[in-house]
């Protein structure tokens, strides 16, 4: 069972997990993933939503009323991360492990899992706002913009070294390209 459903998403009277019927929440939603995709980056959209001052649905504190707000890059990036959206059901994203410490247990969540990897993943479980091919684009996408990644996949702007501006000046007195 659910302890709590993502935002733009109810149950019917049956139980089934369906699109919230508030169109305003819908179409808020969908929005963020629509401007991801024009905007290719987490930081860009967010930027757009905060320029632009266009409000999101922020999840509520159980029990509390929903709240609208200019949203923040992390509800944005939790937004565009969450596998619900792309209509999969995932359990276990953030495995907890218990340690004896000290004569003490403690709990540790350990970091979060690509959805396939965990404990239970349920493709096509209910109606999603994206479809999974488009879920796994964005994950790439977000993969490469980061500049914590390392490997070939990362295309994060170029921070120092002897090669930041390679190509792109020219001699004032020649016009040759300098190296």
């Amino acid at each position: 069972m659910f302890k709590r459903l993502p935002i733009g998403y109810a149950r019917d009277a049956v139980g089934k997990i369906v699109f919230c019927p508030d169109r305003r929440i819908c179409e808020a939603i969908q929005l963020a993933f629509v401007k991801f995709r024009e905007l290719w980056s987490v930081r860009h959209t967010f930027q757009w939503f905060r320029d632009h001052e266009v409000e999101l649905p922020a999840n509520p504190i159980q029990g509390t009323r929903l709240v609208w707000k200019i949203p923040s890059q992390s509800l944005i990036r939790d937004i565009l991360r969450n596998p619900f959206y792309a209509g999969a059901y995932v359990w276990g994203r953030r495995p907890v492990t218990t340690l004896l410490v000290h004569g003490r247990l403690e709990k540790r969540q350990s970091a979060v899992r690509p959805a396939e990897e965990c404990r239970v993943f349920i493709r096509d479980h209910h109606a999603g706002y994206i479809d999974w091919a488009t879920y796994e684009e964005n994950r790439r996408i977000m993969r490469r913009n980061s500049v914590n990644r390392e490997g070939d996949e990362s295309m994060a702007a170029i921070r120092a070294g002897q090669g930041l501006l390679v190509g792109l000046l020219r001699c004032g007195h020649c016009g040759s390209y300098l190296t």
